[in-house]
């Protein structure tokens, strides 16, 4: 992989970054997901952060479902920290519950639960899923 390539996959992720914050989430979504689609070696750098903004960008859109597809994918990274694996983790439940999928969500959320029992408000989000339903 040479520089030019590398070069690309950065510019690529700016102009994401950069249409995002002007609200247009297309044309963010289109650039970010070339830079999902190089060859891992390629993205390393950019990898988490590009499938972590594509799933951010699909809530945005109100498509959950397939926000959660590239939170999961973002948790796949190699060596990733924890603090990132408590952050995508916790995005994930809450792409899963926003879905429709309490199952999973509940599942999702546990796990940070088990990792760190006061991040952001996961007690209640668990103790919300778990109140039958009638």
């Amino acid at each position: 992989m040479g520089a030019e390539e590398e070069e690309d996959l950065e510019t690529h992720y700016n102009l994401g970054i950069a249409f995002r914050e002007m609200g247009l989430l297309e044309e963010a979504i289109s650039e970010f997901q070339k830079v999902a689609k190089a060859p891992i070696a390629a993205a390393v750098p950019y990898t988490m952060q590009c499938c972590t903004l594509l799933g951010l960008a699909f809530m945005d859109k109100g498509q959950p479902g397939v926000a959660a597809i590239w939170y999961d994918r973002a948790l796949r990274t190699p060596d990733l920290d924890p603090e990132s694996i408590l952050a995508l983790r916790y995005d994930l439940g809450v792409a899963q519950e926003s879905a429709g999928e309490p199952v999973a969500a509940l599942k999702t959320f546990s796990q940070v639960y088990a990792m760190n029992i006061d991040y952001r408000d996961v007690g209640e989000r668990i103790a919300a899923l778990q109140k039958p339903t009638r």
